[in-house]
């Protein structure tokens, strides 16, 4: 799968503020490296968002 289609699927699985920001993104008219290379898409995706862990998931549960 091209990098540009995984990006597209990730993105269809976001939710909140990080699906705000992508789709924002795909708006405007500049050219982002992070939505044509993967590796650019996840290391963005990962600094302004953290990385999942399952961990992260029941602490999450534990404190809501």
């Amino acid at each position: 799968m091209e990098d540009t289609n995984k990006i597209f699927f990730a993105i269809s699985y976001l939710r909140g503020i990080a699906l705000d920001y992508f789709t924002n993104k795909l708006d405007l008219s500049q050219d982002f490296d992070f939505l044509k290379d993967w590796s650019a898409f996840v290391q963005k995706l990962s600094n302004l968002f953290g990385l999942y862990t399952p961990e992260n998931d029941n602490e999450d549960a534990l404190v809501s």
